[in-house]
């Protein structure tokens, strides 16, 4: 063979071979449809994204296809009015799908993919089974449940068949196509088994080792590493549980599970690069004491220009600024002094103030959930002052002085009242006064106990630890 003609058969393979590896084409046949138009959409974690757009080639053939592959992952056909059908995206790129306009999912047929014929075959046997176990619930719901006991009996019976011939059904086909993408989905939502606790444990101490051993092997089901998961519902329902409803709502708990999850993430940087974000939002926005220990720890420890480029600068000095807002208020630091005026003109610095417990007030005079809050605060201070609770009250707004006297003379508030009209100290930032009314608990020592608490939870704190 002239060496020419060789080489050209070889370049033509390999074009053939690199146009394959860097292509996609999925035809979808909708019966019926009289859509212009359809989109394709994919899962990033908690997001639905838009990826393509395609028109309608007629009778409803409707061709999405690219030069570039997709990520690996589950994603959505979405017709014009908002109605979708799953399907997965594996390696191999180019299969049909068909389906019509009645039932979208349960007429669906493929061809070309393996991975979707397991899926479909998964949501077709398991679609009708639910659909029997709503009927057989609709009937039950609609009898007497004391004249028709024994049917609503029978009819639990029967649910509770399906529900266990479901669960034989999933474990079998798990089994048998172990290893397949779609397998790896579903069994990634699904919680480890307990096994029994050891003997000679208390039931209190069989509890504890059996949450230990949850939340040691939760993700026993789910690799974090696997970079297609992250474009599944998968990752975030479950990151989302354990960090929500699972994790006891303790701060190093919190933190110790972070750098578990992360690390088990390993070199998937998108898996790396959700886990710091997701955390770190949840943590800030969480409306649970102490959390912000969490916030300071993520962005000390997986924020940086190095570790994040993905980050714009700007985002990443927000970040690292409010972390130092944040650090100096943490619950068992010593809370920052600060030196302010009363109404008498004296200067009364914070940390001279001599309390077995200090409530740290800040409070505007316009403001009219202050003003709801007077008469329990002022309640709090008369129960509570003869055993050593004092009251530091900050006037925020630096403009109205004379408001502000009148409030207190008023209302008959003995406690400490100051404010800064000189503005020499910037309380606003160094406790992060965003709002008011805003209230942190010292100890005798000016450390944190608690923050950001309403009048009856500091109440009941203080109380708790006075055992009064």
């Amino acid at each position: 063979m002239n060496k020419y003609v060789f080489l050209l058969l070889l370049f033509n393979i390999l074009i053939i071979k690199v146009s394959c590896a860097q292509s996609y084409r999925i035809e979808i046949k909708v019966d019926g449809s009289q859509d212009s138009v359809m989109y394709l959409a994919y899962y990033y974690a908690d997001k639905q994204l838009l990826k393509d757009t395609t028109e309608n080639r007629g009778d409803g053939l409707f061709v999405f296809e690219g030069d570039e592959p997709l990520p690996q992952g589950i994603y959505l056909g979405v017709r014009a009015d908002k109605n979708y059908f799953e399907f997965i995206v594996p390696d191999d790129q180019e299969f049909r799908l068909s389906t019509t306009t009645e039932d979208l999912i349960g007429d669906m047929r493929v061809r070309g993919s393996r991975e979707n014929e397991l899926f479909y075959e998964f949501l077709h046997y398991t679609g009708d089974i639910n659909k029997h176990i709503r009927d057989l619930r609709d009937r039950r719901d609609a009898l007497d449940e004391d004249q028709d006991r024994g049917a609503r009996d029978s009819i639990n019976n029967k649910i509770d068949s399906l529900n266990q011939e479901i669960s034989r059904f999933r474990d079998a086909f798990l089994e048998k196509n172990e290893g397949m993408f779609f397998a790896d989905v579903y069994l990634g939502l699904s919680d480890p088994e307990v096994p029994g606790a050891p003997e000679g444990l208390n039931d209190q101490e069989v509890q504890q080792w059996q949450y230990n051993y949850y939340v040691e092997h939760y993700f026993e089901n789910l690799d974090l590493s696997d970079v297609r998961m992250l474009y599944t519902p998968v990752i975030h329902q479950r990151v989302s549980n354990l960090f929500n409803n699972v994790l006891i709502k303790n701060p190093d708990s919190i933190i110790k599970a972070a750098d578990r999850v992360i690390d088990m993430a390993g070199d998937n940087q998108e898996a790396v690069k959700y886990l710091t974000w997701f955390i770190t939002v949840n943590a800030e926005r969480s409306e649970v004491m102490g959390m912000d220990k969490v916030y300071v720890h993520m962005v000390d420890n997986y924020f940086s220009e190095e570790k994040t480029p993905w980050i714009s600068k700007n985002v990443l000095n927000n970040l690292q600024t409010r972390a130092d807002i944040l650090r100096n208020l943490l619950i068992g630091k010593k809370a920052p002094n600060m030196v302010l005026v009363d109404t008498s003109g004296e200067y009364v610095p914070l940390h001279s103030v001599e309390a077995k417990y200090l409530v740290v007030h800040f409070w505007d005079a316009e403001c009219g959930h202050c003003r709801r809050q007077t008469p329990h605060i002022k309640k709090l201070y008369q129960d509570l002052n003869p055993h050593g609770v004092e009251i530091y009250s900050i006037y925020t707004d630096r403009q109205t002085p004379e408001k502000w006297k009148k409030y207190i003379r008023e209302n008959e508030l003995d406690w400490i009242q100051v404010y800064d009209g000189q503005r020499w100290t910037n309380f606003h930032e160094m406790y992060d006064v965003y709002a008011t009314p805003m209230i942190y608990l010292l100890d005798e020592d000016k450390k944190i106990m608690a923050k950001r608490v309403s009048v009856d939870q500091l109440r009941e704190i203080i109380s708790d630890n006075m055992n009064l």
